[in-house]
């Protein structure tokens, strides 16, 4: 492809800025690439999403910008590009860049676009999230509120059956205590009958030496 090599002044022109209901964009973010073997060229950076080239579908972010409407742009400056990339609303530019990965360049017409329908359509992705971001944290509280009354629930069920063991313990201790003394009882009662059936045999034991006397005495 042959270019149109003009420079910065030729394009005087392109730099009066346009009305900005006038003004068009691509939906394209160029930067200068600073850094590797392409210092000093301009490279795209990123893509508006929802623009012209987003929607085109062949830039990519680091496609390096060869020509604008086949004027050859490679030695121009950041601003200067900008300025003829952009243009009135609803025109076609030419871009053509070169993909540093392949070495290969390729052609894409774009229109430009009213930068009112490119924030128009931010603010609608915009409301977009908002909205899904409530939703989620909608949805974050329910399932929070859910996870905590399951863990109160949980809670009231081991503190109830800890209440449960605890008066087992306590009823097992007053069982346990109340067969001790039981135990305690009848022992004491079979000591007080042991030691009374000792008492009933030395009142028999006397009770016979005092009848034998009696007879000793009579006689």
């Amino acid at each position: 492809m042959s270019f149109n090599v003009i420079t910065p002044k030729v394009a005087d022109i392109h730099e009066q800025k346009l009305p900005r209901e006038l003004s068009g964009s691509v939906g394209i973010i160029l930067v200068d690439a600073e850094q590797g073997p392409f210092h000093g060229r301009v490279a795209v950076l990123t893509l508006v999403e929802g623009g012209a080239a987003e929607k085109d579908g062949r830039i990519h972010p680091g496609d390096l910008i060869v020509s604008v409407d086949e004027h050859n742009v490679v030695d121009w400056g950041l601003e200067s590009i900008r300025l003829l990339v952009h243009g009135r609303v609803d025109t076609i530019v030419l871009l053509e860049f070169e993909r540093p990965s392949t070495g290969t360049c390729f052609c894409v017409p774009l229109r430009r676009e009213s930068q009112r329908a490119v924030e128009e359509h931010d603010l609608q992705l915009q409301q977009q999230l908002d909205q899904a971001q409530k939703e989620l944290i909608k949805e974050a509280v329910a399932h929070d509120a859910a996870e905590i009354r399951a863990n109160l629930e949980e809670i009231e069920l081991t503190t109830l059956r800890n209440q449960i063991s605890s008066t087992r313990r306590e009823i097992s201790e007053l069982v346990a205590a109340h067969d001790a003394a039981m135990a305690r009882s009848r022992a004491e009662q079979s000591d007080a009958m042991t030691e009374l059936r000792l008492k009933d045999e030395e009142l028999r034991v006397l009770t016979t030496e005092l009848s034998d006397e009696r007879v000793l005495l009579l006689e």
